[in-house]
């Protein structure tokens, strides 16, 4: 699916790495804002039930132990 236009349904939260929407399956997915100063505008919904369609991409997160 990774390039397709996808829809989720879960609840906005702050992470560590930024904003993602956390699913009832428990999986996260993470969304980057195209400018980094709509970034503050999430702030508001965190927490909030909501519903987003967008293109799925995969970014590769270096992990330090």
């Amino acid at each position: 699916m990774i390039g397709q236009q996808i829809t989720v349904r879960g609840k906005v939260a702050l992470g560590k790495i930024g904003w993602f929407i956390s699913l009832d399956n428990q999986q996260e997915i993470y969304f980057f804002p195209k400018r980094p100063s709509e970034s503050g505008s999430y702030a508001e919904m965190q927490g909030t039930l909501v519903t987003a369609t967008g293109i799925l991409r995969v970014f590769s997160v270096l992990r330090i132990p």
